[in-house]
């Protein structure tokens, strides 16, 4: 006897049925797939985020790879002794930055000499996107100071350590006023310089505790609350940005001072 095709046996439609369910859940698995690949390479591709740790949207790019982080112990508190005397704590194996000694000179030159590197085509396009500002504008050869024309500018922690030195030169009676400068001029710098490291502290904006501790002070006695000031902080590697400043004034130019 023939068969009709309605009789045909419900078990031979399976495999079919099969197949495309297979078919579908494979083409889902490779689009899911593929997505996971397209979201894998652009995370890869990403710049790393703007931080702390590997610089933000307003540093120089090039100085960005020379950022290392480390923890540092602040030194140099002051102390009060058994005899009630006021004194400072200093490290006999670190360079001293305060007084006015030529050792003390000496080894502020070293941390500023060179700040203000000849900048690249790149760079100077960068910096002109800050409308804020005029563009930047060639500087020409000057004697031994400027061997070569061209646009110059550095990190503004350096220029934040000049501030500083002159503040310190000044304290100590050892400040000499630019040549070109009035008095009032000179004056204008210093302030510039206070309000210059004003605003390099609260931008950075150290979150470290400072503590009191009471002390007693004689000659005449009286109570005193000292803050100390030797904590553990989290800084960026000093010496691995000056390093960098060196090696990329050395081999593409800087202003010699």
């Amino acid at each position: 006897m023939y068969q009709s095709l309605s009789e045909k046996p419900a078990g031979s439609i399976l495999p079919t049925r099969s197949i495309k369910r297979w078919v579908i859940a494979t083409f889902v698995l490779i689009v899911i797939s593929l997505i996971e690949i397209c979201v894998i390479v652009k995370l890869a591709s990403r710049d790393p985020p703007n931080g702390f740790e590997n610089g933000f949207a307003t540093e120089l790019p090039d100085a960005k790879d020379a950022i290392s982080v480390e923890q540092v112990r602040f030194t140099s508190p002051l102390r009060v002794d058994d005899n009630g005397t006021l004194h400072q704590v200093n490290d006999p194996s670190e360079l001293r930055y305060t007084g006015n000694s030529s050792g003390v000179d000496q080894a502020w030159e070293d941390l500023i000499f060179g700040r203000y590197l000849r900048l690249r085509e790149p760079e100077v396009d960068w910096i002109n996107n800050d409308k804020e500002n005029d563009d930047l504008e060639e500087i020409p050869e000057h004697k031994s100071v400027i061997t070569e024309a061209g646009m110059y500018g550095g990190v503004d922690m350096l220029h934040s350590l000049h501030c500083l030195n002159m503040l310190r030169k000044h304290l100590h009676g050892d400040h000499k006023k630019m040549e070109y400068l009035s008095d009032e001029e000179d004056n204008m710098h210093l302030d510039h310089c206070i309000d210059q490291l004003r605003q390099s502290i609260m931008c950075f904006g150290d979150l470290t505790p400072v503590t009191l501790r009471h002390v007693w002070m004689d000659n005449p006695r009286r109570s005193v609350l000292l803050g100390e000031t030797e904590r553990m902080h989290t800084c960026r590697n000093f010496d691995a940005v000056r390093d960098w400043a060196t090696e990329r004034g050395v081999e593409e130019g800087r202003i010699e001072a």
